[in-house]
């Protein structure tokens, strides 16, 4: 890890985590309600994308770690952490996709998972180090219904002109 940010962000998190914690991956600047935004022509520039996508994103995130906080106490939930000055989202990926490989040892997968560079990116680094993936619903995502889920997806998102780049690697992979 090169970033001193995220491997001081990760010491801290080591603070709670001394075992493995659930993970919860879900769509927070992404996801299918960007792709309706985006389709609706309701650009509306950053306050529009906070209002319609992000903020909206952020409370389906908190609701699913409640649910599954009643199953599995120990949740690492993304929506906590607000945005941090200077970083782009290569940065929050880096950050969350290490979380997931050195604490976590399952992954809770939102609805729309697959629309979400950060969330696809999450499950190929679960399926690298063969964490047990799970939907909204706590059932086992199977490979073959991720591919055809992130299949659906960039086709959507092609047909927005969006890049789909992390998505088709992702993809590849699985």
């Amino acid at each position: 890890m090169s970033d001193p940010e995220i491997k001081r962000l990760l010491e801290m998190l080591r603070c709670v985590v001394h075992d493995r914690a659930v993970y919860l991956s879900t769509p927070i600047t992404t996801g299918p309600r960007f792709l309706k935004w985006v389709a609706s022509g309701r650009q509306g520039g950053t306050r529009g994308n906070r209002e319609y996508v992000i903020e909206p994103n952020i409370g389906d995130g908190r609701r699913l770690a409640t649910k599954v906080r009643r199953t599995f106490p120990l949740v690492i939930d993304p929506t906590e952490l607000g945005p941090i000055s200077g970083w782009q989202q290569d940065r929050y990926h880096g950050l969350w996709t290490s979380v997931v490989c050195d604490l976590s040892s399952l992954l809770v997968f939102n609805r729309g998972w697959e629309y979400s560079n950060g969330c696809a990116l999450e499950y190929r680094v679960a399926r690298e180090h063969h964490l047990a993936t799970l939907d909204h619903e706590m059932r086992v995502i199977q490979s073959e219904d991720a591919r055809r889920r992130l299949g659906r997806a960039i086709r959507r998102l092609q047909k927005e002109d969006l890049p789909t780049e992390i998505l088709e690697n992702v993809l590849a992979a699985t």
